[in-house]
């Protein structure tokens, strides 16, 4: 990239936005390993392709059983499943070696993240790699013991599940550790859930999907699917996992071919014009949704397993 592309590209006000942002963090946190994510976007011929968000299944084990959940599909489907260190280190080479820089991992399951056997090390692995930038999980904040407190400064937002069952008591380290590394915690209200169809959805081609980008589970690479598709399939009738129509193996450019819609799903709802969208809660055009707290509570409402 020659000086007057590099010029014509700071031009871009989002692009220039989204340098000073990632400096503005990096700073504000004190911590001088961020900056990898403002170097790869000051020095983008480094990475071949920006991948702005990417979904990592770490494990399906949860403390809860809830009506609807979104990823209960896939827990379902391999209920003892752990994501391996080597599975990990592999899915880390490949993004380094094929040049992707992925300015978001969101941890997420599809069960508890915390509850991963490799959680603390993992993190550690995704961290130290230059090929991530920023690293948030969801968490229903129930074994936030398991989190070692020098785990806690790799992440830049937690997104806390908020469960009728819940112990607002737990959630004290969490707010300590937030002031301790400067990162931000969004609350979620999980006593509404989105309904799944019965059958196909009408008039809900092209799909706008809610899903944060691709899926990495296990040693697959979901492209335009995140947990929902599972359930979606199984209404469809037809296998979701180990499908080739929906997922590849973690190799070499595992997200060559994707258009840039499919990449920016979750910052802007991206068109998807899949027939298996029809049957999935992902799916913003599907509406069954719970929304009145009286009228739906003995149906919603989350199902704690002590």
């Amino acid at each position: 990239m020659s000086a007057f592309d590099m010029l014509k590209r700071l031009e871009n006000r989002s692009y220039l936005l989204r340098l000073l942002s990632y400096i503005g963090r990096t700073l504000s946190r004190r911590d001088p390993l961020r900056l990898k994510s403002a170097v790869a976007v000051l020095f983008p011929w480094r990475f071949r392709k920006f991948v702005p968000n990417l979904m990592l299944e770490v494990c399906s084990l949860c403390q809860h059983r809830c009506n609807y959940c979104a990823h209960g599909d896939l827990i379902a489907a391999n209920p003892g499943y752990q994501l391996s260190l080597d599975e990990l280190d592999t899915f880390i080479r490949h993004t380094e070696e094929s040049k992707y820089f992925i300015e978001n991992v969101e941890i997420n399951g599809p069960g508890e993240p915390t509850l991963w056997k490799h959680f603390n090390e993992g993190m550690r692995r995704l961290y130290e790699s230059p090929a991530i930038g920023n690293i948030q999980f969801s968490t229903n904040g129930q074994s936030l013991d398991r989190v070692d407190d020098g785990t806690w400064r790799y992440f830049s937002l937690v997104i806390l599940s908020v469960y009728p069952s819940s112990k607002v008591t737990t959630f004290d380290r969490l707010f300590a550790m937030s002031r301790r590394y400067g990162f931000r915690i969004i609350f979620l209200d999980k006593i509404k859930f989105r309904v799944p169809p019965k059958e196909a959805y009408p008039d809900s081609l092209p799909a706008l999907c809610s899903c944060h980008g691709p899926t990495v589970y296990g040693h697959q690479v979901f492209a335009l699917c995140g947990p929902t598709g599972v359930g979606a399939a199984a209404i469809k009738g037809e296998s979701f996992l180990d499908n080739p129509k929906y997922s590849r193996e973690i190799g070499p450019d595992y997200l060559a071919g994707l258009d840039k819609s499919a990449l920016y799903r979750g910052q802007t709802l991206a068109p998807i014009h899949m027939e298996i969208c029809r049957y999935c809660t992902a799916n913003t055009k599907i509406t069954f949704e719970a929304r009145d707290h009286e009228q739906i509570r003995d149906r919603y409402v989350s199902v704690a397993r002590r």
